[in-house]
């Protein structure tokens, strides 16, 4: 070709994608061998400079030979000597289904000694061997991506009903036929071993600091006790916990199957659903000895009393009950609350105060090591002085043995000057002394002070020790009443 344009590389660019690519190649797979033959081709008829500045139309020409199986590429050109082609979108539609058949073609290669195997009666795996297999085929970096891709290949392949599941565990991949179990029922017809790796090795930690602190965030949102009333929070507050127990779960578990995060919530939630309703009791007892009217009000309907429902059905309505089945009376409870709640408070007081005292000693022992610089540079300026002095005197004293040059005056200015320094350096002895006497009478006074602000402790311990005993009684107490539904009365006859 005589002359040179860019349109002229646009088509000459086309064609030889035609001629030269294999039928079916994935945009993505587009490699440095491709890269050679396609620039070997245009160098046939178009000089490297021309081709480096017509980089856009071969860009264009490479994009409209894939638009048929691919939506948005991205064309780079590789220090000018390899092309790069990577789809903009990595999850889009055509590039998920274009992998799946890919999966789906290994499954079909190996169909007479088949990958996937069943284990039991409607439950089949694909070891952790075969997905890593699966994983080298598709080279996909995003593990969420790559385990949707095989989940739908395995739906596809096995032919299986949205009901259906197909779950990993441990890197494996199960397949579970849906019955008319519930969901949560279906997944529990997997290995047990596979759930027990999964707990040990996300759950090796005490999880309830996370579910306190969620849940005590929550607690003002959703089930808010100064305003809610005690149907709608019959009616609420589940879902609340469910809502709470998944948001902690969720991150712990983010590389796992949304049925094994829901799993495990639902586990962790039976797991510690007692916990959380004592929370809820120890927020509303908060503040009902905060005398706010709708917490009281909130308390006071779990009295045993009757209640008639919209449908003219009439129910009871739950008490207060210790764990003998006897009634926790009202005042009995507010009582122990409040004496609770005022020890309690002194503790926590008392404890603020001992660590104060104890901030003290780290201060007055940080001070302490500064005092032994000082004492360190004080002595290295004794034996400086002592030097300086010897130095001078016998200066002195041999010019005046010897009369050398005896100037009186500078004489004089000699041991005016060996005496300053002596004055200096004894007031700065005396000084540093004061301090260290003073550390020393702080330090004895905070020990002591401590010593006094322990025992305090000690008795308010003691003293609260019975009274936290009977305090999470009563918040178990409440818990319980909070938790049960109405009883409904039936009719005799």
């Amino acid at each position: 070709m005589n002359s040179f344009d860019e349109l002229s590389v646009f088509v000459k660019t086309s064609e030889i994608l035609q001629k030269n690519l294999p039928s079916g190649l994935y945009a993505e797979d587009f490699s440095a061998k491709h890269t050679k033959i396609l620039t070997s081709e245009l160098s046939k008829y178009f000089k490297f400079k021309n081709i480096l500045e017509s980089k856009e139309e071969v860009r264009r020409a490479i994009k409209e030979y894939f638009s048929d199986t691919h939506d948005e590429l991205i064309v780079i050109f590789h220090k000018n000597s390899e092309i790069i082609i990577r789809e903009k979108n990595n999850i889009s539609t055509k590039k998920f289904n274009r992998l799946v058949l890919k999966s789906i073609k290994k499954y079909l290669t190996y169909k007479e000694s088949p990958f996937i195997q069943e284990i039991k009666g409607g439950v089949f795996r694909l070891d952790k061997s075969n997905v890593d297999s699966f994983s080298n085929l598709l080279k996909i970096d995003d593990e969420k991506f790559f385990k949707k891709v095989l989940r739908e290949s395995t739906k596809r392949f096995l032919r299986l009903d949205d009901d259906d599941q197909v779950v990993f565990l441990n890197n494996s991949l199960f397949v579970k036929k849906a019955s008319n179990e519930p969901s949560e029922r279906r997944l529990l017809a997997f290995p047990k071993e596979e759930f027990s790796k999964i707990q040990d090795r996300y759950f090796n930690f005490d999880i309830f600091p996370l579910i306190e602190e969620k849940l005590l965030l929550n607690i003002p949102i959703s089930i808010d006790f100064t305003k809610i009333n005690n149907q709608k929070f019959s009616k609420t507050y589940i879902k609340t916990f469910h809502n709470v127990m998944y948001s902690v779960v969720s991150p712990i578990l983010e590389n796992e199957d949304e049925p094994v995060i829901k799993h495990f919530t639902n586990f962790m939630l039976r797991k510690y659903f007692d916990e959380m309703m004592i929370i809820c009791a120890q927020e509303l007892s908060y503040l009902v000895l905060q005398h706010n009217m709708n917490a009281e009000k909130f308390l006071l309907y779990y009295n045993g009393g009757l209640i008639a429902a919209a449908d003219k059905k009439t129910f009871v309505k739950p008490l207060i009950l210790y764990e003998d089945g006897n009634e926790y009376k009202i005042n009995n409870l507010l009582s122990t609350i409040i004496r609770f709640e005022i020890v309690n408070s002194k503790t926590k007081n008392q404890e603020e105060a001992i660590r104060a005292i104890q901030k003290k000693l780290t201060d007055l022992e940080d001070y302490k090591k500064v005092l032994e610089q000082r004492q360190h540079g004080h002595v290295n300026k004794l034996l400086e002085f002592q030097k300086v002095k010897k130095d001078t005197l016998e200066s002195i004293a041999k010019r005046k043995e010897h009369k050398l040059g005896i100037n009186k005056k500078l004489l004089n200015s000699e041991e005016l000057f060996v005496i300053k320094r002596k004055e200096t350096f004894e007031l700065d002895s005396v000084k540093l002394h004061k301090d260290i006497q003073k550390y020393k009478h702080n330090r004895k006074k905070m020990n002591g002070n401590l010593k006094i602000e322990q025992s305090k402790l000690k008795i308010l311990e003691n003293e609260l020790e019975p009274l936290n005993k009977n305090y999470f009684v009563a918040m178990k107490a409440i818990a319980r009443a909070m938790a049960k539904k109405l009883e409904p009365i039936i009719p005799k006859g």
